[in-house]
């Protein structure tokens, strides 16, 4: 029931996104008019059959996708380039990449394909889950009919492997929780501890923080984790409210577009365009009239 209605909403807003992206366009092309899209992935897997992992997207897809940004000529850029845009400005058409979880499926899939087109990227780490056998919070949605090497978290001699000029780690929590249904303690334990062992493990530099779930609504952000986080030192934390960012976008906010196993290369383009944005009041309403979602 929950995944026919699922796919019945992705019809409606894909028909009416489809019909936005020729404005969509003509509006790209003002001065000043491009919001920066921050795309969300989180597994890139050929495995995994229908009623699986919602959230996987195939190799070949996934290849299409970054195929048409660059033909396209957008400027996939890291995510530090556009917090500092007076003094490492980024074009009109901008496009930023960001992975959660630490799936195994970046490395043996997409990260190829980034060093194919010189495409930057955040991986954001739950090292909690850093070496185990799976992601708890992803065993609702195995079927079985998935490859254990795709689907398990890489190992810490993974991340140091692929993290560099190229992709830029960032902290997605110790064990990905609903951070701001837990107390102070808590809050800051998963910030720190996070940041602290990817930094100690890898060597590199953390500075972004995505949000488990990243629906405030549901208890994952807030403005005390905001103040933990920047207590902690981080730069920025990334949400999963729908939605591009513009100049003035709160670093400690920033909007990010899900792309998913049910996403078409129509529907991915309408994302980057702008076309999509309106789906953001969708979310919103249907964030007040339903329960907590399951994870992801």
């Amino acid at each position: 029931m929950r995944r026919a209605a699922r796919t019945a909403m992705l019809r409606a807003t894909t028909g009416i996104s489809r019909a936005l992206v020729g404005p969509c366009v003509a509006a790209a092309r003002l001065p000043g008019a491009w919001r920066v899209p921050v795309l969300l992935y989180h597994q890139v897997a050929e495995s995994g059959g229908r009623g699986g992992y919602p959230w996987r997207v195939r190799p070949g897809v996934f290849e299409a996708q970054m195929r048409w940004l660059a033909d396209a000529g957008f400027d996939v850029v890291s995510l530090a380039a556009i917090l500092r845009p007076r003094q490492d400005p980024v074009g009109r058409r901008a496009v930023v990449l960001t992975f959660d979880d630490g799936f195994r499926g970046f490395l043996l899939h997409a990260y190829p394909v980034l060093e194919r087109y010189g495409f930057p990227a955040t991986w954001f780490l739950a090292t909690g889950s850093i070496g185990m056998p799976v992601f708890p919070w992803t065993r609702q949605w195995l079927t079985g009919a998935e490859d254990p090497e795709e689907y398990r978290p890489v190992s810490w001699e993974e991340a140091r492997r692929v993290q560099g000029p190229l992709v830029a780690l960032g902290s997605h929590s110790v064990t990905h929780p609903h951070l701001a249904r837990l107390g102070p303690a808590g809050v800051e334990w998963e910030v720190t501890a996070s940041r602290c062992q990817i930094e100690r493990e890898t060597g590199a530099r953390v500075t972004a923080f995505a949000y488990p779930g990243g629906i405030g609504r549901y208890g994952d952000h807030s403005a005390a984790t905001r103040g933990a986080l920047m207590a902690a030192g981080y730069a920025c934390a990334l949400v999963s409210e729908i939605g591009r960012n513009g100049a003035g976008a709160d670093p400690f906010g920033l909007r990010r577009l899900g792309i998913g196993a049910e996403d078409s290369l129509e529907s991915f383009q309408a994302k980057v365009l702008g076309a999509y944005d309106w789906v953001r009041a969708v979310q919103w309403a249907a964030q007040r009239l339903t329960p907590d979602p399951s994870r992801y």
